[in-house]
């Protein structure tokens, strides 16, 4: 039985990012080097990867937006070369909508561009965000990850285990078109919350492996996804992460087709005093 293995973690906060308080959100991986993004600052960490090793810690400022203090998720899009970062939501009129924006070589953001779904709430829009271009087509696809069960901010029904979703969008030109898919994550994945995803194409060109983390119920479900058709192809599989004291985790991205980095965000002054141990830290982690 495959398990998860922790190889190396870095505590992210002063000296090493020389900031006392990171709270960090997302994690993407570009060649051997882990970017960090964070949901109290617009900040965002370089940290180097090498033989399984953290490297120094830099911290790059994108520009600044107005309303914005932070990011939710990050995907690296390998195939032009840019970042997107997302805004988990704002409010448009009555309803709540993710924004996203690319960040290329410079990491200075063009205009954030709304994504065409409502939320009802304010923190419980999409907590995570993957970007991929299909083989078959060079279509250019994001999925968003919702963080309630069935998409919902409401607790009880937010809560109902098993009934996760993924929001489909293909860009078209220079915007991204809500394609009315949502996918069901397979019930496998029968958590209480979803705390961001990360997709690495296969070499057969048409699935991909997809990770999606779990908060509360301190997991990782992975499993596989037909890009051509849009499904799930398996039911997965969970794997716990190793430890109770991973309380928080926030990101994550493939580093390679067995291991995989997770970030954690600032432990909550309701949970047990364990948790501060792995709080505003990055982590490495083998699946053997």
């Amino acid at each position: 039985m495959a398990i998860l293995k922790l190889i190396k973690e870095q505590s992210l906060t002063a000296p090493f990012c020389d900031q006392k308080r990171l709270e960090a959100s997302g994690v993407a991986v570009k060649g051997d080097t882990c970017w960090v993004i964070f949901d109290n600052i617009t900040s965002i960490a370089e940290i180097a990867l090498q033989d399984n090793e953290f490297g120094a810690c830099r911290l790059h400022e994108p520009g600044k937006h107005a309303g914005i203090d932070g990011f939710e998720a990050i995907s690296y899009h390998a195939a032009e070369e840019q970042f997107h970062v997302a805004v988990e939501s704002v409010k448009i009129g009555k309803k709540y909508h993710p924004l996203i924006a690319e960040l290329k070589q410079n990491l200075q953001p063009k205009p954030f561009k709304l994504l065409d779904v409502p939320f009802t709430g304010e923190s419980k829009g999409f907590e995570g965000i993957a970007v991929i271009t299909r083989p078959s087509d060079q279509a250019v696809l994001l999925f968003g990850l919702c963080e309630g069960n069935f998409c919902e901010s409401n607790d009880e029904r937010s809560k109902k285990r098993g009934n996760g979703r993924l929001h489909v969008f293909m860009r078209d030109k220079r915007k991204w078109l809500n394609m009315k898919i949502i996918l069901p994550i397979p019930p496998a994945a029968a958590f209480r919350d979803y705390s961001d995803i990360a997709i690495r194409a296969a070499g057969d060109g048409r699935s991909a492996a997809v990770a999606i983390t779990s908060q509360e119920d301190k997991s990782i479900w992975i499993g596989r996804i037909d890009l051509d058709r849009l499904g799930f192809i398996d039911d997965g599989e969970v794997f716990p992460f190793p430890g109770e004291d991973f309380c928080n985790v926030e990101g994550v991205d493939w580093v390679n087709d067995n291991t995989i980095v997770i970030v954690s965000d600032k432990a909550k002054s309701d949970q047990p005093n364990g948790c501060k141990g792995k709080e505003m830290s990055i982590h490495l982690l083998r699946i053997e």
